[in-house]
């Protein structure tokens, strides 16, 4: 290093990967330091990040408190695609950068989302408890594919992936929304053509989907707008039987009325890989439940997709920052 310069500091909050290897072969031959620390609380996150330069967040908070004691940060890098966990407003009165990483997932949080939506039809993880505990030819609602229709809530990346994916697997219909959707941005993102063979995805009303559809998944991101976004009323629009998966975030849904929506059968069934409180408690009423399938907030992981979210992240604080000066022995 030069005389009279420093090396960058970028500060990992969190670390879930296990080891940092991938983020060091990017960062430190340009200039960089790395360093990892185990944040749960934004004090911790504060007195960890006050010096750093960058900030690559995890699930750590990043609220009003935690960017109040950085001092020097110019940019924050989530991994991920969610913003949920970071203060917007807090980072832009301090000038500071925020990213994230969309579209590195998207493959997995659609195949993910379909395969919740084909054991909810038919009732693979239902049918797997029952084999476990001694059952045999199990009686269960299992209505045929080709009778339903799907309806996709949000129209972002993995939604439209989802669409591309169903699409050709033979449901009735497949219907989406989301708020600024139209039937032409649907069809230039799916580049349709009517001899393609495969189902149409149509654009939709809200209340129009929630009507219609006999499976309901959630694609949206988590704002103000959206918390809370499927509650009573919404639910009491659903068919009869209605199945609903998220991969989205736990919040958008109101957990009281999804249980009584289940309770009273207006739901046949839920598939959730996310909840507003992860883990979810031992003592959550949806972990008894044999109409619930629940996964661990693992849509979004694949081993690429991993590999994908860590490089993409590290390059992006590179592209946040003037790279620092280094030295012949620093690049080899």
């Amino acid at each position: 290093m030069a005389p009279g310069k420093r090396r960058l500091l970028v500060v990992v909050t969190d670390n879930r990967f296990g080891e940092l290897d991938v983020e060091r072969g990017i960062l430190e031959p340009a200039g960089f330091e790395l360093r990892e620390a185990s944040c749960t609380t934004e004090g911790e996150v504060a007195e960890a990040c006050a010096n750093a330069d960058a900030v690559l967040v995890n699930l750590a908070p990043m609220g009003a408190t935690a960017i109040a004691g950085l001092r020097r940060c110019k940019a924050i890098v989530r991994y991920g695609v969610g913003l949920d966990n970071v203060d917007l407003e807090a980072a832009a009165e301090k000038n500071i950068a925020v990213h994230n990483v969309p579209g590195y997932c998207d493959e997995e949080v659609a195949a993910h989302a379909l395969a919740l939506a084909l054991d909810l039809v038919r009732s693979t993880t239902r049918r797997d408890r029952a084999v476990r505990s001694g059952d045999w030819n199990v009686r269960l609602p299992t209505p045929r594919l080709s009778t339903l229709t799907l309806g996709i809530l949000g129209f972002g990346g993995t939604g439209a992936a989802l669409a591309r994916m169903a699409a050709g697997i033979g449901f009735a219909r497949i219907l989406a929304w989301s708020p600024s959707l139209d039937q032409a941005r649907i069809d230039r993102t799916l580049a349709y053509r009517r001899n393609a063979g495969s189902t149409r995805i149509i654009s939709t009303a809200f209340g129009d989907l929630l009507a219609a559809s006999d499976l309901v998944s959630l694609h949206l991101g988590l704002n103000s707008g959206t918390k809370g976004m499927l509650g009573a009323r919404e639910f009491a629009l659903m068919k009869e039987g209605t199945r609903l998966i998220n991969v989205a975030r736990g919040a958008l849904i109101d957990e009281a009325a999804l249980l009584a929506a289940l309770e009273s059968g207006k739901l046949a069934g839920a598939a959730l890989d996310v909840n507003a409180i992860e883990p979810l408690p031992p003592e959550n009423p949806l972990r008894s439940r044999d109409d619930v399938v629940l996964t661990d907030h693992a849509a979004w992981y694949s081993d690429g997709s991993v590999l994908e979210l860590r490089k993409r992240a590290a390059e992006l604080v590179l592209r946040s920052r003037p790279r620092a000066s280094v030295t012949r022995d620093a690049q080899d």
